[in-house]
């Protein structure tokens, strides 16, 4: 998002950002935005999804483990060593922010997140480390 662009806030309108404050230290701390409340401008591309928290909070802060093919190759062996077709990219673990009302998941609980997929709580989670 950047002054003179326009985006679609997923699940609702579109926006055009005109101007930005920013802190003592340099990070944004004011976005002022116009709002298109019927959608006049069609957008290609530029959907924007957010994850709220309440004001003065910080979003929760969760590990994520983003999966990938395990192996290069369709056939795994068939042409060389298996070990040498591992893709090493098949695990990215990642910080993230998620909605509050995650912080109450439980152990073997499933959630979607919108356009990454299907997450699971796992044995390793806790209430302070999801």
């Amino acid at each position: 998002l950047t002054p003179g662009k326009t985006v679609r806030l997923l699940h609702a309108f579109n926006i055009t950002c005109e101007k930005y404050d920013t802190s003592a230290d340099g990070k944004v701390s004011t976005v002022y935005c116009k709002v298109d409340l019927n959608n006049k401008k069609k957008l290609k591309k530029g959907f924007l999804h957010w994850v709220s928290a309440p004001p003065g909070k910080t979003p929760l802060t969760i590990t994520a483990r983003l999966y990938e093919k395990l192996f290069v190759v369709d056939r795994p062996g068939e042409e060389g060593n298996y070990l040498e077709q591992l893709n090493k990219n098949s695990l990215r673990v990642v910080q993230a922010y998620a909605n509050p009302e995650l912080a109450s998941a439980k152990v073997d609980e499933h959630y979607q997140f919108e356009r990454l997929g299907f997450f699971y709580v796992d044995p390793s989670s806790s209430p302070k480390k999801l």
